[in-house]
């Protein structure tokens, strides 16, 4: 009897033992399976935050290697701009610009008074400008009964007075004029209707300068001793 008791103790004892044995290694199951668990989304956690970063490399890595080459783009065009400006400044013709032809002033009877020579229409006639007479004359052109008539004078002693500054006048006329002190002809030429004209120069015997003043006095001195050398330089085309 004490003998059957003491193998249902024992069997009790084993059974009880593989209970708990079970339980612990379900225990130990389940625990392994959380920690798996655990590891895997920590893993797929660490490897989101890792792939994430990487991006985030590559995006800035993308944006600052786009920023060099709009920056070297930049350059380039710099470059290529100034070289192309300086090669076209390089290239640039370096002649000297032609001088601007002497400026003329054509009068109301379609002469033309230049710096250095007066050329009158009516008459066809040339007149070279001594060094004097250059930018310091007046050419008037005068009609009257007589016939129409020019007047070389002095700048400033005419502006100072009308009655100043006469160096000789050219006369016209139908016939040859009858000489004097003062007048003497001069030639004569074919106008456009056929007809002969005669001219003849007036020289004044009185000094026709402003002699108060003695810079006006000079002014009219330094043009007045180049008379003979202006009307030797006088043609005509017929």
């Amino acid at each position: 009897m004490k003998k059957r008791v003491l193998i249902g103790i024992l069997t009790g004892a084993l059974a009880l033992s593989a209970l708990f044995a079970g339980c612990s290694q379900a225990n130990t199951n389940s625990d392994s399976e959380a920690a798996t668990a655990s590891t895997t989304a920590a893993t797929a956690k660490a490897t989101e935050k890792t792939t994430k970063a990487a991006g985030e490399k590559a995006t800035d890595a993308e944006k600052t290697t786009e920023s060099v080459t709009e920056q070297a783009t930049v350059q380039e065009t710099t470059e290529f701009t100034v070289e192309e400006t300086t090669t076209a400044a390089t290239e640039a013709p370096t002649n000297a610009p032609e001088e601007a032809p002497a400026e003329e002033a054509t009068r109301t009877d379609g002469s033309v008074l230049t710096k250095t020579e007066y050329r009158d229409a009516i008459w066809g006639m040339t007149m070279k400008l001594p060094e004097n007479w250059q930018d310091n004359i007046y050419v008037l052109n005068n009609s009257s009964s007589e016939g129409r008539s020019l007047s070389f004078v002095e700048k400033t002693n005419y502006d100072s007075g009308k009655e100043f500054g006469l160096i000789f006048k050219l006369q016209e006329s139908d016939e040859p004029v009858e000489e004097s002190n003062n007048t003497k002809a001069f030639g004569s030429f074919t106008n456009s209707a056929g007809n002969t004209v005669y001219i003849s120069v007036f020289t004044p015997s009185d000094v026709r300068a402003n002699i108060i003043d003695e810079a006006l006095a000079a002014n009219y001195r330094n043009v007045f001793t180049q008379k003979d050398e202006a009307l030797a330089s006088i043609t005509f085309e017929n």
